[in-house]
């Protein structure tokens, strides 16, 4: 609620399942969040014992879920809008908290973005961002939406959070688009070019989808420079 500057109308209910099963090796967290309410399925043995691994999974991809609750004000508009808007934010959102609560330092913080950046760049191997959810490549949606989130953040220079909460207004009661995302970017970083790379990054089949993703995160370093002087 702080984060966004507002708590939702409706109290949420939360919903815990917990087979578990027998494999003590397994940590299973699966989450499933509508308006006003959330679904967490944990399965495998290792829930039964306390460890910081287990912790951390719950805490990051909790916070995650409840993301999606502040998320609902700014449905999407229409079908077309493509998922990692809102699943890559949710992570990056997760993460910044997770810093804001002590729960994990800048070391944690910069190996979190290393993984999402280099799942990133492994789903996009086979075609776009885009195109992700009909190959079946869902954990792009997750990884490559973190990466977007990220270079804008330090391109903007505000929180995850901060940009959700003008995109929220911004969508209001139509919802919202993939184009009012670059919109958007393009207002908060006062550069178009940046929010038509942003859109090439998702539209586009990538051949060194690594090198582009670093390519983001120069220019994003680069508006972080000009905004500094």
């Amino acid at each position: 609620a702080a984060l966004f500057g507002f708590t939702p109308e409706t109290k949420p209910n939360l919903f815990l399942a917990a087979p578990l099963g027998r494999d003590e090796s397994r940590l299973s967290y699966a989450g499933d969040a509508l308006p006003a309410q959330f679904q967490i399925t944990l399965e495998g043995a290792a829930w039964k014992e306390k460890s910081d691994k287990a912790r951390g999974i719950f805490t990051s991809a909790t916070i995650h879920e409840a993301v999606h609750l502040w998320q609902a004000a700014a449905r999407p508009g229409t079908e077309e809008a493509p998922e990692w808007i809102h699943e890559g934010a949710a992570d990056a959102i997760a993460a910044e908290v997770m810093v804001a609560l002590g729960e994990w330092d800048s070391a944690a913080y910069a190996a979190n973005e290393r993984a999402a950046r280099t799942e990133c760049a492994r789903e996009l191997d086979t075609g776009s961002l885009n195109g992700a959810k009909a190959r079946g490549d869902f954990r792009a949606l997750y990884a490559c939406g973190h990466v977007i989130a990220l270079a804008v953040s330090r391109a903007d220079g505000k929180t995850t959070a901060d940009f959700w909460r003008d995109f929220i207004e911004r969508a209001g009661d139509d919802g919202y688009s993939e184009d009012m995302f670059y919109d958007l970017v393009a207002d908060r970083t006062g550069d178009r070019d940046f929010a038509d790379a942003l859109e090439d990054f998702a539209r586009t089949p990538l051949a060194e989808p690594d090198r582009a993703i670093d390519g983001l995160f120069a220019s994003a370093a680069s508006l972080a420079r000009e905004r500094g002087r």
